[in-house]
């Protein structure tokens, strides 16, 4: 930094580049915020902005352990590491799975105790919903690091630009970031097709640079994730939901200093 210039390195950076990291606004609203009224609210993420060629697979729920085992074998064979939103129930129920996931490096998120839909919850709920996930996951896993990614169950309260303010206002108090996705197989809403080609088009149909894609530990899911893997390693670099992020923030920066901008 230039002797005397307070300025953050964002401030500083040139237009074309705020441009670049501006293309995914982290967190949407339908009219004009102000400063202090952003800080209140949780931002959403649906995917990082469009520079890098890397793309997140994220997979939800975890309710039979069988499949979350054989999920955990093909990442383990592609030697790659996903996001996984398992719900606190199941890590309670299973923890020696969701220790093993976590010692293979795959980041794990909160995806609220039982399940519930947001919406019909009170703020405490909802509290305490996400307080009993981080419970089971640092008791399941051994790690002090809280977990900063919540993906609502079933998007609800998450299906209108800007989604429910009373939400978001409450997942701030604990710093977490709404976690949606752009590309996502529809296996969960039409199971049992025997057709994991099919859920390959889905998921290729939208995925393209800094997507998030969203899949269920569900068997049509499952058996597709080989083809889903193969598909986007040879188009992507397949890193977690919060390397995407850092990895463009790490971009920008190092294209900033090249170009002079310290």
């Amino acid at each position: 930094m230039a002797s005397g210039d307070a300025r953050t390195l964002t401030e500083r950076l040139p237009r074309r580049h705020m441009l670049k990291f501006l293309g995914t606004v982290p967190f949407a609203s339908p009219a004009p915020l102000h400063a202090e009224q952003l800080q209140s609210l949780a931002p959403i993420i649906f995917h990082a902005p469009r520079i890098l060629p890397e793309v997140a697979v994220s997979i939800d729920d975890g309710w039979h352990p069988h499949l979350v085992e054989q999920a955990l074998d093909i990442l383990d064979a592609f030697d790659l590491k996903a996001t996984l939103f398992p719900t606190g129930a199941v890590v309670r129920q299973n923890p020696d799975l969701w220790r093993r996931a976590h010692a293979a490096g795959h980041e794990l998120g909160n995806h609220t105790f039982t399940h519930r839909p947001l919406p019909q919850l009170t703020d405490r709920e909802i509290l305490a919903e996400i307080d009993h996930t981080q419970a089971a996951v640092r008791d399941a896993t051994g790690s002090d690091t809280p977990m900063r990614l919540l993906r609502p169950p079933s998007m609800l309260g998450f299906t209108t630009w800007g989604g429910d303010w009373r939400i978001r206002q409450v997942v701030a108090e604990r710093q977490l970031r709404i976690t949606l996705w752009d590309s996502a197989s529809n296996a969960v809403i039409m199971p049992q097709r025997e057709d994991p080609k099919a859920v390959l088009a889905e998921v290729a149909q939208r995925a393209r640079r800094g997507s998030i894609v969203l899949l269920h530990f569900i068997r049509d899911d499952i058996q597709a994730l080989p083809l889903i893997l193969m598909y986007l390693r040879r188009r992507f670099r397949l890193v977690t939901i919060s390397q995407l992020f850092e990895n463009v923030y790490e971009y920008i920066v190092e294209e900033a200093l090249n170009e002079g901008v310290y």
